[in-house]
């Protein structure tokens, strides 16, 4: 074998191995082997990246403690902060800020850059939404001004007709 084909090898040894823990501790049915080689901070991280609530380390606690394996709980809630930190950014405060989410996991957790950023957000959204109401006013105004033009044409049409209403023959 060659030096690549050992490299290729090895890689493969040892990614679907991690593959297959991530999957079986995504799913919440991981073995008594998955529980004891549990990277439980990486586990935690991976859930906060994602916006993970923490219940799922209920879920992962209880399968783990039927097969006689303690939990670094620890460990899984410090790396769900971490990643948290990574899915509450400033872009996951602008949506939601944009969408009037007040509840979100991000809020829950107060993530001190996403807190930052969504009332910042939240400012901007504000502002646009009056800017945006002071606009459809000034049109409702000019709305208004050129509907008044032409009810005083309808008006004098009507006079000089002898029409009452639209409904109305005119008179000759």
């Amino acid at each position: 074998m060659n030096r690549q084909s050992r490299f290729s090898s090895l890689l493969l040894a040892v990614a679907v191995p991690v593959t297959l823990l991530s999957f079986t501790a995504c799913s919440g049915k991981m073995s008594k082997s998955d529980c004891e080689k549990a990277d439980f901070y990486e586990i935690g991280m991976k859930d906060g990246k994602k916006g993970k609530d923490g219940s799922r380390l209920a879920d992962i606690t209880a399968t783990c403690s039927s097969h006689g394996v303690t939990v670094a709980e620890d460990k899984y809630t410090y790396g769900r902060k971490v990643g948290l930190t990574e899915f509450c950014d400033a872009s996951q405060a602008q949506k939601d800020a944009k969408k009037g989410i007040t509840d979100s996991i991000c809020a829950k957790e107060a993530v001190p850059p996403y807190q930052t950023a969504y009332s910042k957000a939240v400012i901007d959204e504000r502002e646009a939404k009056a800017k945006e109401i002071k606009e459809l006013q000034a049109r409702k105004e000019k709305l208004e001004k050129r509907e008044g033009v032409l009810q005083n044409q309808i008006n004098t049409y009507d006079s000089q007709t002898g029409a009452v209403n639209p409904s109305q023959p005119v008179q000759q």
